[in-house]
């Protein structure tokens, strides 16, 4: 029997899919008779691909469309030129196709608008029978980046954000014009560069390009800003004076060789930038005025300001700091020789052997007496500090701790066993404890050794004393 098609009308809806490309035709009519007064409903299920995701560049397409399920299940693919990839899945609606791209085809593929074809049902879309598409391409997702940050132990910049794609894809780093080649991509989010030092040096902004991909590469752009760090600075006198500050960034010229704009202030006190250039941008010298009497004078602010961008550091300032220039001990005590320290033994600490605070017994501003307990073992002590009001410690300092003997039993006159007491009487050295007793004969001027010295406690100690007139002189090692 012979049948008939409104072709006229099939090839109106046709056009309007085609055109449109929001028009889902599900049925058409086949009549029993040329005026189409009977007629039965056939369906007619085209493939219709509505989108193709932008995909992270670390793999993965989403096709969406209409009429997608794949026969045999599972069949559908999708091609970049003679590269193909099965589906992973197809939702139950055949709205949605998955596919993984592996690192082996996304590490030869990037950028945009690449051209992508698929196979569902076998048949392709380039053949436009059945499947009706309005796309061939398709863009990796562009990358993004959230932060920059610059290891000066390293020399190297790490920049993190998304899609920065996987090893093998073109990447392309441009920094204030300066071309970087970076060394290692991490999970697509990590990429790392080996950088000039030099160029970083300098307070400022910094301009970042990234391109991933090629030939048309996906762009991201970021701006790090680069402060001005105060790691030190010294002290002077409260009359006024050069003060020096250290640390990086602190650069009186800018990279084009021009002079930058740069301030300084100290407690709200304008320090006035001397004319020093240091190449390595980590010094700068300014000269402050007098701080006016009844003012704060320590652990003031430091904000040094180049060409608009200012230091955020705790580093503090004070005038008037201590200065040690001697340390001796005598009578059991220990005696600083220096400069500024006051006259307040509240106001000044020493930090003794790294971390224990003790006060003085007394102080002038050139002189600090201190007492420290008498069980304290005798021997070489580095690393101590003083800190006045609080502020900046001074540079560490050595402190030698003799024993002081304050009491010696009396001997035979031919000589015997005599006791010796005193203060520091044990050794800071670790390990078997060495004592030595000399005996000096001012008479003679020599100086022989107390046999069988043995400890009794912690202050004392006896030894066989010869038969002299005599000093004696301690020593434990």
């Amino acid at each position: 029997m012979t049948k008939y098609i409104r072709i006229q009308e099939f090839l109106i809806l046709f056009v309007i899919l085609f055109n449109i490309g929001k028009i889902k035709v599900d049925t058409f009519k086949v009549c029993e008779t040329a005026d189409c007064r009977n007629f039965n409903a056939l369906a007619w299920n085209p493939v219709y691909i509505d989108n193709i995701s932008s995909t992270p560049t670390q793999g993965g397409i989403t096709v969406k469309g209409l009429s997608l399920v794949s026969s045999p299940p599972g069949s559908s693919q999708i091609c970049f030129n003679k590269y193909c990839v099965d589906e992973s899945d197809t939702n139950t609606a055949g709205t949605e196709i998955h596919f993984n791209i592996g690192q082996n085809i996304t590490s030869l593929i990037s950028g945009q608008n690449i051209p992508v074809f698929f196979y569902v049902r076998g048949i392709s879309t380039e053949s436009l029978y059945p499947a009706i598409f309005i796309q061939k391409n398709f863009s990796f997702q562009a990358p993004t980046i959230s932060s920059v940050v610059f290891n000066r132990d390293a020399n190297q910049i790490t920049m993190t954000g998304t899609n920065f794609g996987v090893n093998g894809i073109s990447l392309a780093m441009i920094s204030n014009g300066v071309n970087l080649q970076p060394t290692d991509l991490v999970d697509n989010t990590v990429i790392i560069s080996n950088v000039n030092p030099q160029n970083y040096s300098f307070s400022g902004d910094f301009q970042y390009n990234l391109n991933v991909g090629s030939p048309n590469p996906n762009s991201a752009t970021y701006t790090q800003q680069l402060y001005p760090v105060v790691t030190s600075v010294t002290s002077t006198s409260s009359t006024g004076g050069t003060i020096s500050i250290y640390g990086y960034r602190l650069n009186l010229f800018k990279p084009s060789v021009t002079i930058s704009q740069v301030s300084i202030l100290v407690g709200g006190y304008t320090c006035t930038v001397l004319t020093l250039n240091d190449q390595t941008n980590s010094f700068i010298e300014c000269s402050l005025p007098a701080i006016p009497s009844g003012s704060q004078k320590y652990n003031l602010s430091v904000v040094v300001n180049i060409n608009g961008k200012h230091s955020n550091s705790d580093i503090l300032f004070s005038v008037d700091l201590s200065n040690i220039q001697e340390v001796s001990q005598d009578n059991g005590n220990t005696i600083i020789i220096g400069s500024s320290f006051g006259n307040d033994t509240t106001s000044i600490i020493l930090h003794f052997n790294g971390s224990t605070p003790m006060s003085p017994i007394s102080i002038s501003d050139s002189m600090i007496t201190f007492k420290f307990p008498t069980n304290t073992p005798s021997g070489i002590y580095n690393g101590n500090t003083l800190t006045k009001f609080n502020t900046s410690p001074t540079f560490p300092f050595k402190i030698t701790i003799q024993p002081y003997i304050t009491s010696i039993t009396s001997p035979p006159t031919q000589g015997g066993i005599v006791t010796i007491s005193g203060q520091y009487m044990t050794s800071n050295i670790q390990g078997n404890e060495n004592i030595t007793v000399n005996v000096y004969d001012p008479k003679s001027n020599l100086i022989t050794q107390c046999s069988n010295a043995t400890r009794l406690n912690s202050t004392s100690v006896t030894c066989i004393a010869p038969e002299v007139e005599h000093l004696l002189i301690c020593n434990f090692n």
